[in-house]
C-alpha cells in the first residue's frame, strides 16, 4: 500500500493529466459524434463500422491521433514533474498563509523626511542642461527670438534679418483684421520694400461704359478678304466685327476654310480642329441688328450641304456660294 501511495505521489501530475485527458476526449467524442468511449457496445460496432463522409473523416483522424497525443503529453509531464498547463486561481481562491501579516507597518518618520528638500537656485545654462546635439539650434533661436515671420500680408518685416532684442527693431505690424492695401496700385513696391500682396490696376465697375470692337486677328481678316475685296470694289461701306461683315442691309459670316467639313447647328468639326457654327452666328447677329444674314460659302466641301442649305434657308439665312450673288 505505501509503495502505490509512493507511486502516487511521485506521479501525481501525470495521474491528473490522464483523468483530464479522459474526461475531454470523452466530451468531444460524444457531444459532435454521439459515441461513448466507455461504452464497449459502441468500440464493437465501431471495429465493423464503414466511416464515410467529411465527419467520418474527421472522426478517424480524431480517434487515431488520440493515443498519440495522451502518450506524448504524458511523457512530457512525467519528465518535467510539472503540470502540462497551470490555470491561474481567482485572488479569493487563493491561500493565504496564517503567519502573514495583514497590513505592513507604517514607516517610521526621519529628521531628513520632515521637511522637503531645498530648491536648486542655481541658474542653468545650456551647456549644463542642453544636450550638445540641440545646443546649437536653442542658443540660435534664443539669438534671433525677436524675428517675426514673414507674410504676405505683412511685408513691412520683409528686412527684419538685422532685428535683435531691442523693443525699437521689433516693426510695427498691421492692425487686427486690416489689410496692408498699398497707396499706390500700379506699383509692387510698399513703403520702400517689395511687398507680395496683390497689385491691382485699371479696375472698372462701371458696366455703362462702351467697348470697342477687339481687333480682328490676321486669319480672320484673310478668311474674309474675297468677300471685303468685293464690297471694297463695288463702294459698298462695310465693318468687321467678331469675324462678321456689317452693311447697312445685311450681316456676313464667310466660310472660307477648306478643312472644316461637318457642320452641325452650334459647331463645326475638322480634323483636330472646332469652331462655333458661322450660321448660328449670323442668324443671331441679323436678328439683333435687324439686317439679312447672309452666309458665303467659299468653300464648299461640307459634308450633307443640300440638306444643311436647305435647313438654313428655312431658318431664313441667305446662303450665297460666290460674291456677286449678294443682291
Amino acid at each position: 500500500m505505501k509503495r502505490i501511495l509512493d507511486f502516487c505521489q511521485q506521479n501525481k501530475y501525470a495521474i491528473i493529466w490522464t483523468a483530464c485527458y479522459a474526461v475531454v476526449m470523452w466530451s468531444i467524442l460524444f457531444w459532435l459524434f454521439n459515441f461513448n468511449m466507455f461504452s464497449a457496445t459502441q468500440w464493437r460496432i465501431l471495429a465493423h463500422a464503414e466511416l464515410r463522409g467529411f465527419p467520418g473523416f474527421v472522426f478517424g483522424i480524431l480517434i487515431l491521433a488520440a493515443v498519440p497525443m495522451y502518450i506524448a503529453t504524458t511523457s512530457i509531464v512525467v519528465r518535467t514533474k510539472k503540470p502540462l498547463f497551470k490555470i491561474p486561481l481567482p485572488k479569493f481562491m487563493t491561500p493565504v498563509p496564517i503567519d502573514a501579516p495583514t497590513t505592513a507597518p507604517a514607516p517610521t518618520p526621519t529628521a531628513t523626511d520632515a521637511l522637503p528638500p531645498a530648491p536648486d537656485t542655481t541658474p542653468s545654462t545650456p551647456a549644463k542642461t542642453i544636450p550638445a546635439e540641440v545646443r546649437a539650434a536653442f542658443t540660435r533661436a534664443r539669438e534671433h527670438g525677436a524675428i517675426f515671420q514673414k507674410s504676405a500680408f505683412d511685408p513691412s518685416n520683409a528686412d527684419a534679418q538685422t532685428a535683435h532684442h531691442t523693443p525699437d527693431a521689433i516693426p510695427e505690424l498691421q492692425p487686427a483684421g486690416e489689410l496692408p492695401l498699398p497707396p499706390d496700385f500700379d506699383t509692387p513696391e510698399f513703403g520702400g520694400a517689395p511687398t507680395f500682396a496683390p497689385v491691382f490696376s485699371d479696375i472698372n465697375f462701371d458696366d455703362d461704359v462702351p467697348t470697342a470692337p477687339a481687333p480682328q486677328s490676321a486669319t480672320i481678316l484673310d478668311e474674309i478678304s474675297p468677300m471685303t475685296e468685293y464690297l471694297f470694289a463695288n463702294g459698298t461701306e462695310f465693318t468687321v466685327e467678331n469675324g462678321l461683315i456689317f452693311t447697312d442691309r445685311d450681316v456676313i459670316a464667310v466660310h472660307n476654310d477648306p478643312d472644316f467639313w461637318i457642320a452641325d447647328n452650334e459647331n463645326w468639326f475638322a480634323a483636330g480642329k472646332q469652331k462655333p457654327s458661322p450660321a448660328d452666328a449670323v442668324l443671331a447677329a441679323g436678328a439683333a441688328r435687324g439686317v439679312r444674314p447672309v452666309l458665303y460659302l467659299a468653300q464648299t466641301n461640307i459634308l450633307d450641304l443640300d440638306a444643311r442649305r436647305a435647313q438654313w434657308a428655312s431658318d431664313g439665312i441667305t446662303v450665297i456660294t460666290a460674291p456677286d450673288e449678294l443682291k
